[in-house]
């Protein structure tokens, strides 16, 4: 009886044992389970958040694409129209070039034909007030064609040089006066009136030549020139033609630059459309990429930021980010872009603006990488108020 009591016990000790030990497994196992899940969720979290950068990536990528072809989509558009336009300006010179060349003569219902005649007037007082009372006007005249048909000048830089510190070294009673030129000899470069017109010319051809006037009417500009030494009846009064050449100034650089402001506009508009922008009335746009939960800044108010700057082909002009240390400036002291977007960024946030470039820097541009016209694209992180 005894026995089998003994034997009953170690039975149910022995089955205990084996039922402890089955259960440590088996909470081994799911705490082995648990681990395992909580690897899995950790690696899905890891996927997922890989997945969203890589589709961050690629959407960035695809609005750089965008402004890459805007850019390039512009400056063909900008050739195609300059091989129009030279062509017809080449017929209108073939119809025109016997009577405004050869016969020496102008028009000035012809835009190019008062901009010369207001130039040569313009250039004529500018030498006047600085000192050369008088030219030989057929070695002026020589000096200016030479530089604008692209004939070799008959000077060297020194000789040229030389002359006209010679001459304006000398005291104005020494220094040759209207009366004795005598403008109907052929040209001299031996003469020293005839050496320092013929300088000054070229002189002054290769300076306006370097502003992008490549066409000029010469018989104009001489006559501008003549009226002024000679006190003719000026053909265009002098405010009027300070206002041609500002006009036609004004519109050689908007036309220069046109490339820019035509790729800027047709980048935002392709970019407007796409679903994460936002688009402001004043024309701002910015894509959240993380918004914030602090105070939004006044236009009072001084920030600290941390930026990265692009034109809109992803050439990059200014980082903080790249620099790596943050910048604080006042709200209400930068581009107009940034001074509207601020207002509206809670501290902690990041947003990417896309800034017209009425909003940027305008007409004028900033530096040698941002030009006139330009929009802008900026990564913005605000750090804090100060």
């Amino acid at each position: 009886m005894k026995k089998n009591i003994l034997i009953a016990s170690s039975i149910i000790l022995l089955s205990s044992c084996v039922t402890k030990k089955h259960h440590n497994e088996l909470v081994e196992q799911a705490l082995d389970s648990q681990e395992k899940i909580e690897k899995l969720e950790k690696e899905k979290l890891e996927l997922k958040e890989n997945l969203q950068k890589q589709l961050t990536a690629v959407k960035e990528e695809k609005v750089e694409l965008a402004g890459k072809y805007f850019s390039e989509k512009a400056k063909a558009n900008f050739l195609e129209q300059e091989v129009i336009e030279k062509e017809e300006k080449n017929k209108a010179l073939q119809a025109k070039v016997s009577k405004n060349t050869e016969s020496n003569t102008y028009d000035l219902s012809v835009e190019i034909d008062k901009v010369s005649y207001s130039l040569g007037a313009n250039t004529a007082k500018g030498m006047s007030d600085q000192g050369l009372k008088a030219i030989k006007f057929n070695a002026f005249a020589q000096g200016f064609n030479d530089v604008y048909s692209n004939n070799p000048v008959k000077l060297t830089p020194d000789q040229a040089q030389a002359a006209l510190q010679g001459f304006f070294n000398k005291t104005e009673e020494n220094k040759i006066n209207k009366q004795e030129i005598k403008q109907t000899q052929p040209m001299n470069l031996e003469n020293e009136i005839d050496k320092v017109s013929y300088s000054v010319a070229v002189n002054i051809a290769q300076n306006i030549k370097s502003q992008g006037l490549t066409e000029i009417n010469q018989s104009a500009f001489a006559q501008g020139i003549k009226d002024v030494y000679e006190s003719n009846t000026a053909k265009i009064d002098e405010a009027e033609a300070q206002q041609i050449l500002q006009s036609f100034f004004q519109k050689q650089q908007e036309k220069q630059f046109i490339v820019a402001k035509e790729a800027g506009e047709n980048f935002l508009e392709f970019n407007a459309k796409r679903e994460e922008v936002t688009v402001l009335p004043s024309g701002l746009q910015y894509e959240v990429i993380k918004m914030g939960d602090g105070e939004k800044p006044t236009a009072e108010s001084t920030v600290k930021t941390h930026y990265h700057g692009t034109l809109i082909d992803g050439d990059v002009f200014d980082s903080s980010v790249e620099r790596g240390e943050p910048i604080s400036f006042p709200v209400g002291g930068v581009i107009a872009g940034w001074t509207e977007a601020l207002q509206l960024m809670p501290v902690g946030s990041k947003w990417k603006l896309y800034i017209p470039y009425n909003l940027a820097y305008g007409e004028r541009g900033a530096g040698q990488k941002i030009g006139p016209y330009s929009a802008l694209v900026f990564e913005v992180e605000l750090l804090g108020i100060e």
